[in-house]
Protein backbone atom coordinates (compact mmCIF):
# COMPACT_ATOMS: atom_id res chain seq x y z
CA UNK A 1 0.00 0.00 0.00
CA UNK A 2 3.08 2.14 0.73
CA UNK A 3 4.37 2.04 -2.79
CA UNK A 4 1.35 4.83 -4.80
CA UNK A 5 2.59 6.95 -2.12
CA UNK A 6 6.37 6.99 -2.69
CA UNK A 7 5.71 6.73 -6.19
CA UNK A 8 3.52 10.01 -6.33
CA UNK A 9 6.19 11.77 -3.70
CA UNK A 10 8.79 11.06 -6.52
CA UNK A 11 6.39 12.91 -9.13
CA UNK A 12 6.00 15.80 -7.29
CA UNK A 13 9.97 15.69 -6.26
CA UNK A 14 10.38 15.48 -9.85
CA UNK A 15 8.08 18.30 -10.94
CA UNK A 16 9.28 20.64 -8.23
CA UNK A 17 12.81 20.05 -9.49
CA UNK A 18 11.45 20.93 -13.61
CA UNK A 19 11.82 24.69 -13.14
CA UNK A 20 15.66 24.27 -11.73
CA UNK A 21 16.29 22.12 -14.58
CA UNK A 22 15.09 24.60 -17.01
CA UNK A 23 17.35 27.63 -15.49
CA UNK A 24 20.18 26.02 -15.83
CA UNK A 25 19.95 24.29 -19.12
CA UNK A 26 19.28 28.10 -20.32
CA UNK A 27 22.43 28.91 -17.78
CA UNK A 28 24.28 26.81 -20.15
CA UNK A 29 23.77 28.41 -23.26
CA UNK A 30 25.94 31.55 -21.75
CA UNK A 31 28.07 29.04 -20.00
CA UNK A 32 28.82 27.29 -23.51
CA UNK A 33 29.10 30.59 -25.15
CA UNK A 34 31.83 31.78 -22.75
CA UNK A 35 33.65 28.18 -23.73
CA UNK A 36 33.38 28.96 -27.94
CA UNK A 37 34.69 32.46 -26.65
CA UNK A 38 37.25 31.21 -24.57
CA UNK A 39 38.47 28.82 -26.85
CA UNK A 40 38.39 31.06 -30.23
CA UNK A 41 42.01 31.89 -30.53
CA UNK A 42 43.36 28.11 -30.83
CA UNK A 43 41.30 27.76 -34.18
CA UNK A 44 40.81 31.55 -35.24
CA UNK A 45 44.40 32.92 -35.20
CA UNK A 46 45.39 30.44 -37.93
CA UNK A 47 42.34 31.11 -39.64
CA UNK A 48 42.87 35.10 -40.10
CA UNK A 49 46.77 34.33 -41.18
CA UNK A 50 45.43 31.67 -43.93
CA UNK A 51 43.11 34.47 -45.22
CA UNK A 52 46.24 37.12 -45.89
CA UNK A 53 43.60 39.96 -45.75
CA UNK A 54 46.02 41.41 -42.34
CA UNK A 55 49.72 42.14 -41.87
CA UNK A 56 49.73 40.34 -38.56
CA UNK A 57 52.96 40.65 -36.45
CA UNK A 58 53.39 37.86 -33.59
CA UNK A 59 52.75 40.63 -31.07
CA UNK A 60 49.33 41.30 -32.63
CA UNK A 61 48.31 37.65 -32.70
CA UNK A 62 49.55 37.67 -28.87
CA UNK A 63 47.39 40.13 -28.09
CA UNK A 64 44.54 39.07 -29.78
CA UNK A 65 44.90 36.29 -27.87
CA UNK A 66 45.53 37.53 -24.63
CA UNK A 67 42.97 40.63 -24.96
CA UNK A 68 40.17 38.88 -23.30
CA UNK A 69 41.15 38.13 -20.05
CA UNK A 70 42.06 41.93 -20.03
CA UNK A 71 38.15 42.32 -20.57
CA UNK A 72 37.46 39.55 -17.92
CA UNK A 73 39.78 41.91 -15.60
CA UNK A 74 37.62 44.90 -16.52
CA UNK A 75 34.33 43.29 -15.78
CA UNK A 76 34.59 41.08 -12.85
CA UNK A 77 34.76 44.14 -10.39
CA UNK A 78 32.11 45.68 -12.21
CA UNK A 79 30.42 42.65 -12.23
CA UNK A 80 29.98 42.22 -8.32
CA UNK A 81 28.68 45.38 -7.81
CA UNK A 82 25.99 45.27 -10.76
CA UNK A 83 24.43 41.66 -9.13
CA UNK A 84 24.22 43.41 -5.74
CA UNK A 85 22.75 46.86 -6.89
CA UNK A 86 20.70 45.30 -9.89
CA UNK A 87 20.59 42.15 -9.29
CA UNK A 88 21.91 38.38 -10.65
CA UNK A 89 19.58 38.09 -13.51
CA UNK A 90 19.79 41.35 -14.63
CA UNK A 91 23.42 41.56 -14.88
CA UNK A 92 23.43 38.15 -17.04
CA UNK A 93 20.81 39.60 -19.22
CA UNK A 94 23.39 42.65 -19.60
CA UNK A 95 26.40 40.65 -19.93
CA UNK A 96 24.56 39.29 -23.53
CA UNK A 97 25.37 43.05 -24.52
CA UNK A 98 29.19 42.88 -25.17
CA UNK A 99 28.95 39.64 -26.36
CA UNK A 100 26.89 40.47 -29.49
CA UNK A 101 29.04 43.38 -29.87
CA UNK A 102 32.18 41.58 -29.34
CA UNK A 103 31.00 38.18 -31.74
CA UNK A 104 29.70 40.88 -34.20
CA UNK A 105 32.88 42.97 -34.55
CA UNK A 106 34.81 39.55 -35.18
CA UNK A 107 32.41 38.35 -37.59
CA UNK A 108 33.16 41.24 -39.51
CA UNK A 109 36.91 42.66 -39.26
CA UNK A 110 37.63 45.34 -41.51
CA UNK A 111 40.64 46.76 -40.08
CA UNK A 112 43.22 44.90 -37.22
CA UNK A 113 41.73 47.08 -34.29
CA UNK A 114 38.32 45.70 -34.87
CA UNK A 115 39.99 41.69 -33.73
CA UNK A 116 41.16 43.64 -30.59
CA UNK A 117 38.01 45.33 -29.76
CA UNK A 118 35.65 42.25 -30.48
CA UNK A 119 37.83 40.15 -27.92
CA UNK A 120 37.84 42.48 -25.45
CA UNK A 121 34.26 42.66 -25.05
CA UNK A 122 34.31 39.22 -25.04
CA UNK A 123 36.13 38.87 -22.32
CA UNK A 124 33.40 41.55 -20.97
CA UNK A 125 30.41 39.64 -21.34
CA UNK A 126 32.64 36.40 -19.98
CA UNK A 127 33.54 38.15 -16.75
CA UNK A 128 29.73 39.66 -16.11
CA UNK A 129 28.60 35.95 -16.87
CA UNK A 130 30.76 33.72 -15.16
CA UNK A 131 30.21 35.55 -11.70
CA UNK A 132 26.41 36.41 -12.15
CA UNK A 133 25.66 32.89 -13.61
CA UNK A 134 27.37 31.08 -10.76
CA UNK A 135 25.82 32.94 -8.04
CA UNK A 136 22.42 33.06 -9.88
CA UNK A 137 22.50 29.17 -9.90
CA UNK A 138 23.75 28.53 -6.37
CA UNK A 139 21.28 30.82 -4.82
CA UNK A 140 17.66 29.35 -6.55
CA UNK A 141 19.00 25.87 -7.13
CA UNK A 142 17.68 23.57 -3.75
CA UNK A 143 20.74 22.24 -1.87
CA UNK A 144 20.11 18.69 -3.01
CA UNK A 145 20.21 19.86 -6.82
CA UNK A 146 22.91 22.81 -6.22
CA UNK A 147 26.13 20.78 -6.78
CA UNK A 148 24.68 18.97 -9.69
CA UNK A 149 23.76 21.96 -11.43
CA UNK A 150 26.73 23.27 -10.59
CA UNK A 151 28.97 20.53 -12.36
CA UNK A 152 26.84 20.63 -15.28
CA UNK A 153 27.12 24.24 -16.07
CA UNK A 154 30.94 24.18 -15.62
CA UNK A 155 30.69 21.32 -18.10
CA UNK A 156 28.92 23.51 -20.68
CA UNK A 157 31.98 25.67 -20.43
CA UNK A 158 34.45 22.71 -21.00
CA UNK A 159 31.99 22.14 -24.06
CA UNK A 160 31.67 25.48 -25.58
CA UNK A 161 35.92 25.03 -25.56
CA UNK A 162 35.68 21.75 -27.39
CA UNK A 163 33.22 23.35 -29.50
CA UNK A 164 35.77 25.96 -31.15
CA UNK A 165 38.77 23.68 -31.34
CA UNK A 166 36.40 21.24 -33.41
CA UNK A 167 33.83 23.01 -35.25
CA UNK A 168 36.18 25.92 -35.10
CA UNK A 169 38.73 23.99 -37.21
CA UNK A 170 36.84 23.01 -40.27
CA UNK A 171 35.21 26.96 -40.87
CA UNK A 172 36.77 30.34 -41.16
CA UNK A 173 37.45 33.03 -38.06
CA UNK A 174 34.69 35.17 -39.19
CA UNK A 175 31.86 32.01 -39.45
CA UNK A 176 32.78 30.73 -35.77
CA UNK A 177 32.44 34.65 -34.11
CA UNK A 178 28.64 34.87 -36.03
CA UNK A 179 27.55 31.37 -34.68
CA UNK A 180 29.16 33.37 -30.91
CA UNK A 181 26.91 36.45 -32.14
CA UNK A 182 23.72 34.24 -32.96
CA UNK A 183 24.18 32.37 -29.64
CA UNK A 184 24.70 35.67 -27.46
CA UNK A 185 21.27 36.89 -28.85
CA UNK A 186 19.59 33.34 -27.93
CA UNK A 187 21.21 33.86 -24.17
CA UNK A 188 19.77 36.99 -23.89
CA UNK A 189 16.35 36.03 -24.87
CA UNK A 190 16.63 33.02 -22.74
CA UNK A 191 17.29 35.21 -19.81
CA UNK A 192 14.43 37.16 -19.96
CA UNK A 193 12.77 34.20 -19.36
CA UNK A 194 14.00 33.75 -16.16
CA UNK A 195 12.96 35.18 -12.76
CA UNK A 196 15.03 37.29 -10.10
CA UNK A 197 17.08 35.70 -7.75
CA UNK A 198 14.67 35.11 -4.29
CA UNK A 199 17.67 35.68 -1.95
CA UNK A 200 18.14 39.13 -3.87
CA UNK A 201 14.86 40.15 -3.50
CA UNK A 202 14.57 39.27 -0.37
CA UNK A 203 17.46 41.47 0.17
CA UNK A 204 15.95 43.97 -1.07
CA UNK A 205 13.07 43.86 0.82
CA UNK A 206 10.67 42.79 -2.15
CA UNK A 207 8.89 39.35 -0.07
CA UNK A 208 6.22 39.58 -2.48
CA UNK A 209 8.14 39.21 -5.27
CA UNK A 210 10.55 36.95 -4.07
CA UNK A 211 7.72 34.46 -2.64
CA UNK A 212 6.60 34.66 -6.58
CA UNK A 213 10.27 33.43 -7.72
CA UNK A 214 10.34 30.76 -5.32
CA UNK A 215 7.28 29.22 -6.36
CA UNK A 216 7.91 29.64 -10.43
CA UNK A 217 11.65 28.03 -9.27
CA UNK A 218 9.91 25.23 -7.43
CA UNK A 219 6.58 24.47 -9.45
CA UNK A 220 3.85 25.85 -7.00
CA UNK A 221 1.11 28.02 -6.70
CA UNK A 222 2.22 31.30 -6.07
CA UNK A 223 -1.13 32.27 -4.71
CA UNK A 224 -0.58 29.31 -2.12
CA UNK A 225 2.69 29.14 -1.47
CA UNK A 226 3.05 26.11 0.59
CA UNK A 227 5.15 26.17 4.25
CA UNK A 228 8.51 24.72 2.24
CA UNK A 229 8.05 27.62 0.54
CA UNK A 230 7.45 29.80 3.28
CA UNK A 231 10.33 28.60 5.64
CA UNK A 232 12.22 28.93 2.66
CA UNK A 233 11.48 32.58 1.95
CA UNK A 234 12.44 33.11 5.34
CA UNK A 235 15.53 31.82 5.87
Amino acid sequence: MAQPNLTLKSEKATKSHNPQYLACGLLCIGGFLGGTITGWSSPGLPSIQATGHFSLLPSDLSWIASIVHLGLLASAPMAGYMIRKIGRRNTLLFSSIPFVIGSTALAFPLQVWIFYVGRFFDGLGLGFSIIAGSVYLSEISEPTLRGSLSVVWFVSIRLGVLFSYGVGSLISHDKLSGISALLSVVFGLSILFLPESPRWLMAKWRRQQAIDALCWLRACDASMPSPKILLEINE
